[in-house]
């Protein structure tokens, strides 16, 4: 082991971070929004999908890096999701067919999701391949695994499996 001054630690080859959104989302890596249920972050996240999709600003901080965005939402009902999507049309959102948003279909959901089971990963995995996204959003964390999210060890393991 040996220690450096941080001035030369600066100076160190591949330690840059390429950024889709610069100073907000890494192009490789992990962010997580928290918050008190119904407060938005839904709504949130499809706004951060649609800006990587559309290389358009994100609250005010451009995405350099856009392309597809592939969004698993396993929390919210369908019809409710539905509801969702169309607010963010109407909100004038630009949701046409060449739009970069992918998402499962209604009837493709499964009943209950487990990335640490070999099956629903072999699944998750190939629509990852099939859709090549710049960007993942999972809504939420805790409806693709049955472990506590309290426990590191636990949580250890699913960003484990997130990583492959």
């Amino acid at each position: 082991m040996q220690a450096i001054r941080i001035n030369e630690f600066l100076k160190l080859p591949g330690l840059h971070t390429d950024y889709i959104i610069p100073g907000l989302v890494p192009k490789t890596g992990r962010i997580a929004l928290y918050g008190a249920p119904k407060l938005g972050k839904t709504f949130l996240a499809l706004q951060l999908a649609t800006a990587v999709a559309q290389n358009t600003a994100f609250l005010g901080h451009q995405v350099t890096h856009g392309g597809s965005v592939l969004y698993l939402q396993f929390d919210t009902p369908a019809p409710i999701w539905h509801e969702r999507l169309y607010a963010l049309q109407q909100g004038g959102i630009n949701i046409d067919d060449g739009f970069g948003v992918f998402t499962i279909r209604p009837n493709d959901l499964p009943k209950v999701c487990n990335i640490l089971d070999g099956h629903t990963f072999r699944q998750l995995y190939d629509m990852v391949c099939q859709v090549n996204p710049a960007l993942i959003i999972i809504d939420v964390l805790a409806s693709i695994h049955r472990l506590d999210e309290n426990k590191a060890q636990d949580m250890k393991l699913i960003v484990e499996r997130l990583n492959h």
